[in-house]
């Protein structure tokens, strides 16, 4: 299955992709792991997924087509 992908911060020196194809029944627990597979240095930080411009925190199944944002640390003040 195909998905948009959108990175932000230091992850986009590392992923230079807008879209990817995916293994199909998966969700965003499982898409982490992919990623971080296809994509090492993402292992090395604590990043946010977000599906469709709302950040999960849990697991949500992820779909055909869905906007996937991976969100770098924050930090501020």
């Amino acid at each position: 299955m195909k998905i948009k992908l959108q990175s932000h911060g230091r992850i986009n020196e590392w992923i230079k992709v807008s879209s990817l194809e995916i293994p199909d029944n998966i969700n965003t627990l499982s898409l982490r792991e992919y990623l971080n597979i296809e994509f090492p240095n993402l292992s090395t930080i604590n990043y946010k997924i977000a599906v469709n411009h709302e950040i999960v925190n849990n697991s949500k199944n992820v779909t055909e087509g869905d906007l996937i944002a991976l969100l770098p640390p924050f930090s501020g003040g």
